[in-house]
C-alpha cells in the first residue's frame, strides 16, 4: 500500500456558482422500456438498447450485447462472463507494460492485490487523511444532482474501484440507471462480486463495463450525472479523462468527483515517473474549463479536492 503523508496548510478556495439550466435529461423508463434522447426510441430486450453505448474506437453505435464493430471491424474480447469489455485491443498494455513494469498510473489498479485491498483498508485511508467518505460523498452528490435537475437519470460511476459508490447510487433508487466503470479488470471482479452479496439490486438496473477514461464507450450526449471518486490523480493524461466525460454528458449534465490536494501531499517517487499527477484547486478549475464545463467549482475539504461541474 502506498504511503500517502500530508501536510496542513490554508489552501486557497476556488469558486463559482453554478447556475441551473434547463437540460436534455436521458432518462430509463422501465415500465415503458423506452428512453428519451431526441425522440421516443422503442427498445428491444436488454438493458444495452438504451440509447448510450458505442464503439470506443470509431464512435458507431455499439450495444452491449454485440463485441464486434461492423463500423469499423474491431473486436472486443470480453476477460469475462460477469462484465463486458470496451477498451480497444490497441488500448491494452503491450510489451513490459503488460508485465506490470510501465506507468503505474493506471496498471497499479489493475493488480489483484491492490483491488483485493482498496475496501478492505486502501480507501479507508482516504477517509483519515480528510476525505469525506462514501456515504457522506454520496450525499454530497446527491445534493449536486438535485440543485441541478439530474436526479432519475441515467448516472455512470466512471473509474468505480470496487463500486461502492455505484453500490449506494443503485440502493438509493435515486438514479433510474446505474452504470459502472472501470479499466481494471481485477476492480471490476471485485465490483462484480460485491454487487452479487447485494441480493436485492436487481441486476438489469445496472450494467458494469470495462472502459478507457480517455476512450469512453458512450455516445456523445447520452448521460447525466458522472462521479468520478479519487481517481482522477491515477490517469496518464487527466486532461482527456476530462474533455471524454464532458462529451459524453447531455446539455445541462453534471461531473461530481474527489482528488488529492497537491499543496498537501507528499510521496516519494522517483520524478522520472512519478505514478500520479496531483493538482491545485486553480489547475484543476482550468483543467475542467479547458474541457467545456462550465461554472466549475473546486472546494477544498480537508486535504482533497471535491470538484462539480455542469454541461
Amino acid at each position: 500500500m502506498l504511503g500517502f503523508g500530508f501536510l496542513a496548510s490554508g489552501a486557497g478556495l476556488v469558486r463559482h456558482k453554478s447556475v441551473n439550466s434547463c437540460s436534455r435529461r436521458v432518462k430509463w423508463t422501465p415500465r415503458t422500456r423506452t428512453v428519451s434522447c431526441m425522440s421516443e426510441v422503442e427498445l428491444e430486450s436488454g438493458s444495452d438498447q438504451i440509447c448510450v453505448y458505442a464503439c470506443s474506437s470509431c464512435g458507431a453505435d455499439l450495444p452491449l450485447s454485440k463485441s464486434r464493430c461492423e463500423a469499423c471491424g474491431i473486436e472486443f474480447r470480453n476477460e469475462s462472463t460477469d462484465y463486458v469489455n470496451r477498451v480497444a485491443p490497441r488500448s491494452n498494455p503491450r510489451g513490459l507494460q503488460a508485465f506490470g513494469f510501465g506507468p503505474i498510473r493506471q496498471d497499479m489498479f489493475r493488480s489483484s492485490l491492490v483491488s483485493f485491498l482498496y475496501e478492505r483498508g486502501w480507501r479507508d485511508a482516504f477517509r483519515n487523511y480528510g476525505f469525506p467518505g462514501p456515504e457522506a460523498e454520496f450525499e454530497m452528490l446527491v445534493d449536486f444532482c438535485e440543485e441541478n435537475g439530474q436526479l432519475n437519470t441515467i448516472a455512470a460511476d466512471i473509474s468505480c474501484g470496487s463500486g461502492f459508490m455505484a453500490r449506494l447510487m443503485q440502493k438509493s433508487g435515486k438514479f433510474s440507471r446505474v452504470i459502472v466503470s472501470d479499466f481494471s479488470e481485477s476492480m471490476l471482479g471485485e465490483t462484480v462480486t460485491r454487487f452479487q452479496k447485494e441480493s436485492k439490486l436487481d441486476p438489469a438496473d445496472r450494467d458494469i463495463v470495462r472502459a478507457d477514461v480517455a476512450k469512453l464507450p458512450f455516445k456523445s450526449n447520452s448521460v447525466n450525472v458522472i462521479h468520478n471518486g479519487a481517481a482522477i490523480h491515477t490517469y496518464p493524461r487527466a486532461q482527456d479523462g476530462l474533455r471524454e466525460m464532458h462529451r459524453v454528458l447531455a446539455d445541462g449534465g453534471v461531473l461530481f468527483g474527489t482528488t488529492m490536494d497537491k499543496s498537501l501531499v507528499r510521496l516519494p517517487l522517483p520524478s522520472s515517473n512519478p505514478g500520479f499527477r496531483f493538482f491545485s484547486n486553480r489547475e484543476l478549475f482550468y483543467l475542467l474549463k479547458s474541457a467545456g464545463f462550465r461554472d466549475p467549482v473546486v472546494e477544498n475539504l480537508n486535504s482533497c479536492l471535491v470538484f462539480k461541474a455542469v454541461k
